[in-house]
């Protein structure tokens, strides 16, 4: 299976000014936003960025060693080698992490000739970028979305004459398609398209804005085929199914899983079976729950892994996920009556929930298996 490394290798000889930015330059790009380039000063390129992040971890000051930020280092390490990539200018490098107000938030500009794409980094290693997340499901807009607006509109003033394409990948790619939302209507019009890799989707009062309405024209949605995060919530954005590597939706959440011929992913034309129950369960479940339930349940979620694992980051976990577990454990059973009703109530309803969508699945599946009896049937008379 050929992936974005074998694209690369296939592509990078061929400059943005003979064969402009496709899909699968998007996913690249969305990728090397989740590297910290806070060294850089004004605009650089790939190449020049990659030299000075390659020096800053040897310093030791680049704290991010997971499977997947040393892929996309990796990534970014030969794309800086490639007559594509390597004169590419990575300019206006943000990020925010703000624990009062619960946000997380990075985005970098790529410029490529007369093209800007403006890349939003999807949720880092901190647990208050998870938490945001979370409160996506209840709250809306929250702070990475306004931040979103801000930074898109600052860029398309900054770089007038430019041709706007956005993007991001998982969290990125929802702050991507609501950065253009938040825009005025001249603003919105100079977006060329915008790409949601795996992002998730948005609550019912965003969904019914006329801004968004005239946004989701212009959207691009790449989902693999055994999404999870992609599918939570509700979008009206088309979408295009893609193959992808792996066994279950979070292993196929990382994009170097996706697979690619020529300039675009490989398309399929369904999603898996676990896909489908998780989405119809997950949709069940938060359609039995109102906005303060999920208020209330994400609230005491957090608490509880703040008090038992004394975390800041998913890597602070790392080594130590029996303790983790054993303490989290021990300190449900200490909550007092609200908080424990909190967890139990939402744990029953996801239970429920995922029972209703097994039942609903199985249904489709044996509805499907008699239209095809039928069909063959027919054939044969």
């Amino acid at each position: 299976m050929n992936n974005i490394m074998d694209y690369i290798n296939w592509r990078g000889d061929i400059g943005f000014d003979q064969d402009s930015i496709n899909e699968v330059d998007n996913l690249i790009l969305s990728m090397v936003s989740y590297l910290n380039f806070d060294m850089l000063r004004g605009g650089q390129t790939i190449e020049e960025a990659n030299r000075a992040y390659i020096e800053k971890k040897k310093r030791g000051t680049n704290r991010e060693a997971r499977d997947f930020i040393q892929k996309i280092e990796k990534l970014t390490d030969e794309l800086a080698k490639t007559n594509r990539y390597r004169s590419v200018i990575i300019s206006d490098y943000m990020y925010k992490y703000d624990h009062d107000k619960e946000s997380q938030f990075s985005a970098m500009t790529f410029h490529l000739g007369d093209v800007i794409y403006v890349a939003f980094r999807g949720t880092d290693e901190s647990l208050i970028g998870y938490k945001e997340d979370f409160n996506m499901c209840f709250s809306a807009p929250v702070m990475a979305q306004k931040d979103s607006v801000v930074y898109l509109k600052n860029i398309m003033d900054k770089y007038s004459d430019a041709k706007v394409y956005v993007g991001g990948h998982s969290k990125g790619g929802n702050l991507a398609v609501y950065s253009v939302v938040g825009l005025d209507e001249s603003y919105r019009d100079r977006v060329v398209e915008i790409y949601n890799n795996d992002g998730p989707g948005f609550t019912e009062e965003i969904l019914e804005t006329s801004a968004y309405k005239a946004t989701v024209k212009k959207v691009k949605k790449l989902l693999p085929n055994g999404s999870v995060v992609g599918i939570l919530m509700d979008d009206n954005e088309k979408y295009s199914i893609v193959e992808a590597k792996g066994n279950n939706g979070l292993v196929q959440h990382d994009g170097f899983n996706w697979e690619v011929k020529g300039t675009r992913f490989v398309r399929t034309n369904k999603f898996t079976d676990q896909s489908i129950r998780i989405n119809q369960t997950l949709k069940i479940w938060l359609k039995n729950l109102d906005r303060d339930e999920r208020n209330r349940f994400i609230d005491e979620f957090y608490i509880l892994i703040k008090k038992s694992t004394d975390a800041n980051r998913l890597d602070d976990i790392a080594g130590k996920e029996l303790q983790s577990a054993l303490a989290i454990i021990k300190n449900i059973s200490s909550m007092d009556d609200n908080s424990k009703e909190v967890m139990t109530s939402a744990i029953k309803k996801l239970v429920k929930s995922n029972s209703e969508a097994r039942k609903k699945v199985g249904v489709r599946k044996q509805i499907k298996k008699k239209l095809k009896k039928i069909t063959a049937n027919r054939k044969i008379l």
